[in-house]
C-alpha cells in the first residue's frame, strides 16, 4: 500500500479538528506544508486559525448532509482531496438500564456510519486518483471495556468495516486504521455521564498525532499508537484469565463511580 512520504502541498480533510488527536493533526498537517479542511460540529478553536491553507468548516457529521456539505466545502477550497482523515467520535461512560433509541442512534450515527459514508464519498471524488482514506478507530474496536458497551460496538463496527473492505478497496484508494488507547484530552470527560479514571494505559494526543502521520507516509494498514497495548493484544489471547481481570477491575471502579 502505498504511503505518501512527502505531504508537502497535499490536500487534506480532518474531522473532529477542534480538539484532541484532530487538533493536533490540523497543527502537524499545516506545519509539514499542506493545504487542510478542518471539519468538527464545534469551531471554537478552529475558526480563529483560518488562512490561505486552512478552511474550517463547521457541520454536524451525524448527518448525511453534513458529511455531504463537507465534501462540497473542501471541493470548493483545494479542488481535490489527497488524504481523508475520519476521526471525530465520542463516547458514552455509562450503566445501560434501560431502552433509549435516540442514545443509541446519536452514537452510531457519529462513530460508525459518518465514517462509513465518508469512505464511500471518498471513493466517488477521487474517480480513479490516487488518494487515502484515514479512519480512527480504538483499541476499544478490539477489547471492549465496561462502561463503553455502546462506543466499543460503534469501534468493533468499524474495525470489522476496514478489516473487510481493506480487500475490496479500489487500487487507488489506500486505506489506514488507527486504534488509539485512551487519550490525554477532554475526549471522555465532554460526553461522560459517569466521572471515571481514563483506562489505563494513556497516551497524550501529540503522540497519537505524530504516529498517525508516520503511518500515511509508510503506508500502514493499521497504526497501534501504543506498544504496551500492542504487547497486551497478545497476552489477552495467549491468557483470556488476565484480559478478564483487567475488565473485572474497571467493572468494580464504574459500579463504584455511579
Amino acid at each position: 500500500m502505498q504511503g505518501y512520504r512527502d505531504l508537502t502541498g497535499r490536500h487534506v480533510v480532518v474531522t473532529g479538528a477542534n480538539s484532541g488527536i484532530g487538533a493536533c493533526l490540523l497543527r502537524m498537517f499545516l506545519d509539514l506544508g499542506c493545504t487542510v479542511v478542518a471539519a468538527d460540529i464545534n469551531g471554537s478553536e478552529i475558526s480563529g486559525m483560518a488562512s490561505d491553507r486552512m478552511h474550517p468548516v463547521i457541520c454536524d457529521l451525524s448527518m448525511k448532509e453534513g458529511v455531504d456539505h463537507l465534501f462540497t466545502e473542501a471541493e470548493g477550497f483545494m479542488g481535490s482531496i489527497d488524504i481523508f482523515v475520519a476521526n471525530a467520535g465520542f463516547p458514552y461512560y455509562e450503566v445501560i438500564r434501560g431502552p433509549d433509541w435516540d442514545h443509541i442512534k446519536r452514537i452510531f450515527d457519529v462513530n460508525t456510519l459518518s465514517p462509513i459514508y465518508s469512505y464511500e464519498k471518498m471513493i466517488l471524488h477521487l474517480d480513479g486518483r490516487r488518494g487515502m482514506f484515514v479512519l480512527t478507530d480504538s483499541a476499544m474496536g478490539e477489547t471492549s471495556m465496561p462502561g463503553f458497551a455502546l462506543y466499543s460496538s460503534t469501534k468493533f463496527a468499524m474495525n470489522g468495516f476496514s478489516t473487510a473492505v481493506d480487500f475490496e478497496r479500489p487500487e487507488n484508494l489506500s486505506l489506514v486504521t488507527v486504534y488509539p488507547v485512551s487519550t490525554d484530552t477532554g475526549f471522555f470527560r465532554n460526553e461522560t455521564t459517569s466521572s471515571m479514571d481514563k483506562p489505563f494505559p494513556v497516551q497524550t494526543p501529540e503522540h497519537v498525532a505524530a504516529d498517525i502521520i508516520n503511518g500515511i507516509r509508510k503506508g500502514k494498514r493499521k497504526v497501534y499508537p501504543c506498544r504496551l497495548y500492542s504487547v497486551s493484544r497478545v497476552v489477552f489471547v495467549l491468557f483470556p484469565p488476565i484480559r478478564y481481570l483487567y475488565r473485572r477491575y474497571y467493572a468494580k471502579k464504574l459500579m463504584h463511580n455511579r
